[in-house]
């Protein structure tokens, strides 16, 4: 039963990135949360209680276990600086500055 329901949520985050419901990475942390939220606390009892099922997918721990890896941090601190070099207009100045150099050769 367990690998169905990993199915059914595998095919609902697949469907919601296709269709753009939800930005990508609101769809991904979602589908964590959704995968600890069953495997902890209340809801996985009343789980177990209405069907039997003991479903363990992914505990708190193991699920933000992730963020202590220092390229995850790297990674996430790229995306906040080139964010922040496109809002304030650094990367278009740069781009201008580099065409005008090469005078417009490939």
């Amino acid at each position: 039963m367990e690998p169905l329901i990993l199915t059914l949520l595998l095919v609902a985050v697949l469907i919601v990135f296709l269709t753009e419901l939800l930005p990508y990475d609101a769809t991904a942390v979602l589908a964590v949360f959704v995968l600890v939220i069953i495997s902890s606390g209340t809801v996985h009892d009343l789980i177990a209680d209405l069907s039997g099922l003991d479903l363990f997918f992914l505990t708190p721990d193991v699920a933000i276990s992730g963020f202590a890896n220092e390229a995850v941090v790297t990674i996430g601190a790229m995306f906040i600086i080139s964010t922040a070099l496109m809002r304030t207009g650094a990367v278009g100045f740069l781009g201008d500055k580099i065409i005008a150099f090469s005078r417009g050769r490939p």
